[in-house]
């Protein structure tokens, strides 16, 4: 979906694209149509009344030009007052009319000449000068093709007489001749460009568009049956103008082509809208099935009874003008039933009904019911004004669909996004499971040794005195003393950092601002653990750049934060390295750094080092003991003094802490001085903190 808004969005801005350049031919058509005026035309086509008929039989036994020869000189010739309206009189399949043409000089005269489902000959004073149809084997079963002809006429065709011999398709139709003009035929070019131009313009811009639009009903997804569908539209109805015009019947060879291409495209119109229809609507899609399959079954069957000979399709098509109206009715209703259900896409395509309806009829009322006697073919403007609806019905339905997608797609991505802070969360529980099962497991563990070192020390102690030896120089007993008090102090280490840390998340641990000479403190702090540092073979160095720093402090938490970073420099560094503890003051703040050449920690390690539960490398940490929670507790008891502390450490080359606290006055501080810079029990502090650490 996520390619949709770009290609889909571009394909309904190619159909008003194309509708944008079809309206500028539209105007440019008009604007040439003025410029092939009439008013630069010689008007010299010679209209007039004097005809007359007679009806014929259909079997000819003698040469034809002796028929012809002796209907001219027959008397049961009958006047006709005008041309155009049938006459058949239900019997005869042949007509022949005669007349005089006119005395009028006309420069390269010419006849235009235009009838329906016809075969006909023409003779100027009894000679054949054309022909259209199979007339001699005429089976009166076909139409022969194109109505539209163009006869050159002799130079002295001057008040000679003309004979026309038509057969006719259908009973009903015998003898109507739709156009009988003579003359120039340059000026009858003029006058079929000028009539024709538009309505060929139109089928040409008709079926680029319907390809169009079937292009991009194929390449994209989205709509691609609506795009289909009113493409398949537009080719049917750019066919049909196409093939019916007189343009095109006039100057191709296969007349026939075209005759049965227009009746094709024009059964194939209505199937061809309401298939668009169908996929544009919110409508029930059966009856807009049925209504094609009945266009269908209806065509099918008018072919086959005109290719069979049974029933010519001039005569059938008067079912297709029954089933197309029952369907239109149907159509508008649906189409006005859905628009008063707030449909905007119904009110668009039910107006280009409405007016397509009126033009049509029209037409129907006058070229083949003959009820109008001014008769020009409104069709087409009927047909431009309903595709023009079906193409912005297309228009706002691709619209409906964007909107649709667009809102989809923030569906889509809020739930993305919830999917992800769920997946988020899910992982960080899960992850921090894991640190909790490891931390269990490794105070466990941690629970676990100094109380089985205890319980060794006791068995042993206990089966010395059962033997007798407990009071003999044999037997240590202040090394074993000396055991059990180191481990019950790694226990009491182990709880109260347990304890801690829920009173810090829980937030009742609380500090006892007072305030002193930090440097004082640290300094006490730091040399207080010097035995434990040269046990290890390591220099301790505490430098400072002043001598005397009051500001307020808890003493107890001071002494907690240092003690754990100076064990861990202990624990982590090796033989013959050292730990350099700093005191810089910067003014509203002071700076301690406690820096080692130990082990180091990997840059990806640094941001876990403060986590809770966390152990950076389980192996190494498993050989020095240690829970994982004590650089929780610094970090969240720094933070309680209002400070900041981050690591600087590389992999082998040691690390840094480096601690800001702010020397200004805390709320809750007591003004006066502390009468003393050390906190209760300082040395059973330094036993608890250093407790993991055994002598090598």
């Amino acid at each position: 979906m996520n390619s949709f808004y770009k290609v889909r969005v571009s394909g309904w801005k190619l159909c008003v694209i194309i509708a944008s350049i079809m309206l500028s031919l539209f105007l440019l058509n008009i604007f040439l149509s003025e410029i092939i005026s009439t008013d630069n035309v010689l008007d010299e086509t010679i209209k007039y009344n004097a005809w007359y008929y007679r009806y014929g039989n259909n079997e000819i036994v003698r040469p034809f030009n002796d028929v012809i020869m002796e209907l001219s000189n027959d008397s049961g010739w009958e006047k006709l007052n005008g041309i155009g309206n049938s006459i058949a009189d239900g019997k005869s399949n042949t007509i022949y009319y005669k007349t005089s043409l006119p005395s009028n000089k006309i420069p390269d005269p010419c006849l235009l000449f235009q009838t329906n489902d016809h075969a006909f000959e023409l003779y100027l004073d009894k000679q054949l000068i054309y022909s259209f149809g199979n007339f001699r084997t005429f089976d009166y079963k076909h139409s022969p093709g194109s109505p539209v002809h163009l006869i050159s006429l002799p130079a002295d065709f001057q008040n000679k007489e003309l004979l026309i011999v038509m057969k006719a398709v259908s009973d009903g139709r015998l003898g109507i001749i739709r156009t009988f003009e003579v003359g120039s035929k340059s000026n009858h070019l003029i006058r079929m460009l000028k009539t024709n131009t538009f309505p060929l313009t139109l089928g040409i811009l008709y079926t680029l568009l319907g390809i169009s639009c079937g292009f991009v009903g194929l390449v994209y997804q989205q709509g691609r049956k609506a795009l289909l569908s009113l493409g398949f539209s537009f080719v049917t109805v750019g066919i049909w103008c196409i093939s019916e015009n007189s343009l095109t019947q006039l100057f191709y060879f296969e007349p026939k082509l075209w005759y049965y291409t227009a009746v094709a495209s024009f059964y194939f119109i209505p199937v061809s809208v309401y298939n668009f229809i169908k996929n544009v609507s919110s409508a029930d899609k059966s009856t807009f099935n049925i209504l094609i399959g009945l266009h269908l079954i209806l065509f099918a069957s008018s072919l086959a009874l005109d290719l069979s000979g049974i029933l010519p399709f001039i005569d059938s098509l008067i079912y297709h003008y029954i089933l197309l109206a029952v369907s239109y009715i149907i159509c508008v209703g649906i189409g006005t039933k859905q628009y008063f259900r707030g449909s905007r896409i119904a009110l668009i395509y039910t107006m280009g009904f409405f007016a397509f309806g009126a033009f049509g009829l029209y037409d129907i009322l006058g070229w083949y019911f003959e009820l109008i006697t001014w008769k020009s073919n409104t069709a087409i403007w009927g047909m431009l004004i309903f595709q023009t609806s079906l193409l912005l019905a297309a228009i706002a339905y691709m619209q409906r669909l964007v909107d649709r997608y667009l809102l989809f797609k923030e569906k889509i991505k809020l739930k993305n996004s919830k999917l992800v802070e769920k997946e988020t969360r899910i992982n960080q529980i899960m992850e921090y499971d894991k640190i909790k099962t490891e931390f269990f497991a490794n105070v466990s563990h941690e629970l676990r040794t100094p109380l089985n070192i205890i319980n060794s020390s006791i068995q042993l102690i206990k089966m010395y005195h059962d033997n007798g030896k407990l009071g003999g120089n044999e037997v240590n007993i202040d090394k074993y003393v000396r055991i059990m008090s180191q481990n019950s102090n790694r226990l009491t280490k182990l709880v109260d950092n347990i304890i801690d840390m829920t009173k810090i998340e829980s937030g009742f641990y609380n500090l006892e601002f007072r305030k002193v000479n930090i440097v004082a403190v640290v300094e006490n702090i730091t040399m207080s653990i010097e035995g434990y540092a040269k046990n290890k073979g390591l220099d301790l160095i505490f430098d400072t750049n002043i001598e005397e720093k009051m500001m307020p402090c808890d003493i107890d938490t001071i002494e907690r934060i240092m003690l754990n970073l100076l064990s861990n420099a202990v624990k982590f560094s090796k033989q013959g390295g050292e730990i350099v503890v700093s005191l810089i003051d910067e003014g509203e703040a002071v700076v301690i750094e406690v820096k080692d050449t130990g082990i180091g920690i990997s840059k990806e390690k640094l941001q876990k080092v403060f986590d809770r539960f966390v152990q950076v490398d389980k192996s190494f940490t498993r050989k020095n003991e240690g829970s994982g929670i004590g650089l929780a507790i610094v970090k969240s008891l720094v933070e309680l003094h209002e400070g900041s502390i981050e690591l600087i450490s590389e992999l082998g080359k040691g690390s840094k802490f480096r601690i800001k606290l702010p020397a200004k006055l805390h709320q809750n501080v007591i003004l006066e001085e502390a009468l003393s810079i050390q906190s209760k029990d300082k040395e059973g502090k330094v036993a608890i903190e250093f407790s993991d650490i055994y002598d090598s």
